[in-house]
């Protein structure tokens, strides 16, 4: 009975309900290990969804594709870094466009935090500190920080075990460019 209603709540016009109902219609068949029918309300939600990778790895842990499970968690786990990365980059940089250093300091050590944490490598460790460097005209700490990215440009994709950093390095080697003309040195083109 109570899934019946469940069933009549997906085509509420409210799409809070529709999501409550088919998250409960998805855990009562996962549970009844009827994964055709589980995954069937996984429809229901939106391809950019997190929760929906996330009962997607369910279903394919409890149907024993534990590999395939795997990936799913670590894509929700990259996801979740890149968002959190841009978030906070992008709040470092208001507080940079603020002159407040200490904050935008801050925010890139806790976006290092997390890139440590979940062993992004260390070019992701080291990156959020170039904008800090250069804001504070720092030419030695703007070395120390290009010269740790040059070092480790090949750690930038360690994470997903796939990529070049030859893109990477163009790109650091422009923003140190900008940096010396923009504290007068001209060395660069």
């Amino acid at each position: 009975q109570i899934n019946a209603w469940y069933e009549l709540a997906l085509h509420d016009e409210n799409e809070e309900i529709q999501h409550h109902a088919a998250d409960s219609l998805f855990g009562f068949y996962l549970r009844k290990k009827d994964y055709t029918k589980a995954e069937k309300y996984l429809d229901y939600f939106s391809e950019y969804d997190p929760m929906k990778s996330y009962y997607q790895g369910r279903l394919l842990q409890k149907q024993g594709k534990i590999k395939q499970a795997y990936e799913k968690y670590e894509n929700i786990i990259f996801s979740g870094f890149s968002t959190l990365n841009f978030v906070l980059s992008t709040m470092a940089g208001l507080a940079l466009r603020e002159n407040d250093i200490g904050y935008a300091r801050f925010l890139s050590g806790k976006v290092q935090a997390v890139a440590h944490t979940l062993e992004m490598g260390k070019y992701n460790e080291y990156s959020p500190m170039l904008d800090i460097v250069c804001a504070g005209k720092d030419v030695e700490g703007t070395y120390k920080v290009v010269k740790h990215l040059l070092d480790n440009v090949g750690t930038m994709y360690d994470f997903r075990k796939s990529g070049s950093g030859f893109f990477c390095i163009h790109r650091l080697t422009y923003l140190f460019c900008l940096f010396i003309m923009n504290n007068g040195d001209g060395i660069c083109p």
